[in-house]
Protein backbone atom coordinates (compact mmCIF):
# COMPACT_ATOMS: atom_id res chain seq x y z
CA UNK A 1 0.00 0.00 0.00
CA UNK A 2 1.59 3.53 -0.83
CA UNK A 3 0.48 6.79 1.14
CA UNK A 4 0.85 10.07 -0.68
CA UNK A 5 1.75 12.49 1.60
CA UNK A 6 0.14 16.34 1.76
CA UNK A 7 2.48 19.39 2.49
CA UNK A 8 1.39 20.84 5.88
CA UNK A 9 1.07 24.16 4.56
CA UNK A 10 -1.71 25.87 3.20
CA UNK A 11 -0.89 24.76 -0.73
CA UNK A 12 -1.65 21.29 0.32
CA UNK A 13 0.72 20.07 -2.43
CA UNK A 14 1.95 16.35 -3.13
CA UNK A 15 5.30 15.93 -1.84
CA UNK A 16 6.42 12.20 -2.04
CA UNK A 17 4.98 8.63 -1.64
CA UNK A 18 5.88 6.48 1.46
CA UNK A 19 5.19 2.83 1.93
CA UNK A 20 4.41 2.88 5.34
CA UNK A 21 1.77 4.91 6.70
CA UNK A 22 3.25 8.00 8.33
CA UNK A 23 2.38 8.87 12.11
CA UNK A 24 1.19 12.47 11.20
CA UNK A 25 -2.44 13.14 9.51
CA UNK A 26 -1.22 14.92 5.97
CA UNK A 27 -1.42 11.71 3.59
CA UNK A 28 -3.79 10.00 1.51
CA UNK A 29 -4.49 6.98 -0.23
CA UNK A 30 -5.58 8.11 -2.75
CA UNK A 31 -2.17 8.77 -5.43
CA UNK A 32 -1.65 12.04 -6.96
CA UNK A 33 -1.16 10.40 -10.35
CA UNK A 34 0.30 13.98 -12.26
CA UNK A 35 -1.06 16.22 -14.89
CA UNK A 36 -1.93 19.56 -13.26
CA UNK A 37 0.06 22.12 -13.04
CA UNK A 38 -0.73 23.00 -9.73
CA UNK A 39 -1.75 20.02 -7.97
CA UNK A 40 -4.08 20.83 -4.23
CA UNK A 41 -5.73 18.54 -1.95
CA UNK A 42 -9.24 19.66 -1.15
CA UNK A 43 -9.93 16.84 1.77
CA UNK A 44 -11.22 13.98 -0.89
CA UNK A 45 -9.08 14.81 -4.79
CA UNK A 46 -6.69 16.11 -5.86
CA UNK A 47 -7.62 19.20 -8.05
CA UNK A 48 -5.97 21.98 -9.83
CA UNK A 49 -5.57 25.03 -8.33
CA UNK A 50 -3.54 27.42 -10.62
CA UNK A 51 -5.33 30.17 -12.20
CA UNK A 52 -6.44 30.60 -15.94
CA UNK A 53 -3.15 32.44 -16.40
CA UNK A 54 -0.84 30.15 -14.83
CA UNK A 55 -2.22 27.30 -16.86
CA UNK A 56 -1.71 29.26 -20.35
CA UNK A 57 1.35 30.66 -19.44
CA UNK A 58 2.93 26.70 -18.53
CA UNK A 59 0.98 25.79 -21.95
CA UNK A 60 2.61 28.58 -23.99
CA UNK A 61 5.32 26.71 -26.61
CA UNK A 62 8.38 28.15 -26.03
CA UNK A 63 9.99 29.50 -29.57
CA UNK A 64 13.63 28.66 -29.44
CA UNK A 65 16.64 31.38 -29.77
CA UNK A 66 17.82 29.24 -32.79
CA UNK A 67 17.72 26.88 -35.15
CA UNK A 68 20.17 24.94 -37.45
CA UNK A 69 20.94 25.68 -41.10
CA UNK A 70 19.19 21.89 -41.73
CA UNK A 71 15.94 22.81 -39.73
CA UNK A 72 15.71 26.43 -41.50
CA UNK A 73 16.16 25.35 -45.19
CA UNK A 74 13.71 22.43 -44.83
CA UNK A 75 10.83 24.96 -42.74
CA UNK A 76 10.95 27.25 -45.58
CA UNK A 77 10.74 24.71 -48.36
CA UNK A 78 7.70 23.21 -46.38
CA UNK A 79 6.47 26.71 -46.65
CA UNK A 80 6.97 26.88 -50.49
CA UNK A 81 10.35 29.12 -50.15
CA UNK A 82 13.08 28.09 -52.23
CA UNK A 83 16.81 28.71 -51.30
CA UNK A 84 16.81 30.95 -55.26
CA UNK A 85 13.79 32.80 -54.04
CA UNK A 86 15.78 33.85 -50.48
CA UNK A 87 18.50 34.56 -52.42
CA UNK A 88 16.60 36.68 -55.07
CA UNK A 89 14.61 38.37 -52.07
CA UNK A 90 18.42 39.71 -50.78
CA UNK A 91 18.97 41.04 -53.87
CA UNK A 92 15.64 42.53 -54.73
CA UNK A 93 16.34 45.08 -51.49
CA UNK A 94 17.36 47.95 -52.79
CA UNK A 95 20.74 49.40 -52.04
CA UNK A 96 20.10 52.91 -50.21
CA UNK A 97 18.84 50.43 -47.56
CA UNK A 98 21.17 47.20 -47.69
CA UNK A 99 24.49 47.71 -49.95
CA UNK A 100 25.25 45.22 -52.42
CA UNK A 101 28.33 44.20 -49.77
CA UNK A 102 25.96 44.12 -47.34
CA UNK A 103 23.76 41.86 -49.51
CA UNK A 104 26.30 39.52 -50.29
CA UNK A 105 27.50 39.06 -46.88
CA UNK A 106 23.50 38.20 -45.97
CA UNK A 107 23.42 35.40 -48.85
CA UNK A 108 27.16 34.16 -47.46
CA UNK A 109 25.33 33.90 -43.94
CA UNK A 110 22.53 32.14 -45.38
CA UNK A 111 24.18 29.54 -47.10
CA UNK A 112 27.23 28.91 -44.69
CA UNK A 113 25.79 29.87 -41.24
CA UNK A 114 25.87 26.71 -39.21
CA UNK A 115 22.62 28.11 -36.88
CA UNK A 116 20.36 31.26 -36.94
CA UNK A 117 19.01 33.30 -34.62
CA UNK A 118 15.48 34.08 -34.42
CA UNK A 119 15.92 37.84 -33.68
CA UNK A 120 18.55 38.32 -36.05
CA UNK A 121 17.66 42.09 -38.08
CA UNK A 122 18.66 40.22 -41.28
CA UNK A 123 16.65 37.80 -40.88
CA UNK A 124 13.75 39.89 -39.85
CA UNK A 125 13.88 41.87 -42.86
CA UNK A 126 13.93 39.27 -45.29
CA UNK A 127 11.34 37.09 -43.32
CA UNK A 128 9.06 40.04 -43.83
CA UNK A 129 10.35 40.74 -47.53
CA UNK A 130 9.20 37.28 -48.36
CA UNK A 131 5.45 37.95 -46.27
CA UNK A 132 6.56 35.87 -43.47
CA UNK A 133 4.77 36.81 -39.88
CA UNK A 134 6.46 36.99 -36.54
CA UNK A 135 3.85 33.43 -35.98
CA UNK A 136 5.15 31.66 -39.18
CA UNK A 137 8.43 32.65 -37.67
CA UNK A 138 8.07 31.13 -34.50
CA UNK A 139 6.23 28.06 -36.11
CA UNK A 140 9.48 27.76 -38.26
CA UNK A 141 11.90 27.63 -35.26
CA UNK A 142 9.43 25.36 -33.45
CA UNK A 143 8.81 22.94 -36.17
CA UNK A 144 12.57 22.99 -37.09
CA UNK A 145 14.19 22.27 -33.82
CA UNK A 146 11.48 19.05 -34.03
CA UNK A 147 13.69 17.60 -37.23
CA UNK A 148 16.13 15.34 -36.79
Amino acid sequence: MEFTLISQDEFRRCVGVVGTQPEHSYWTLTPYLGGLIKEFWNGSDWIESASEQEISLFNKIIVPDTISRMGLKIQLLLNGITIDDIIETINSIPSYMFPEQQKQIAIIKFQEAAYFDRYNADLQLIATLMGLTQEDLDTMFINGNNIT
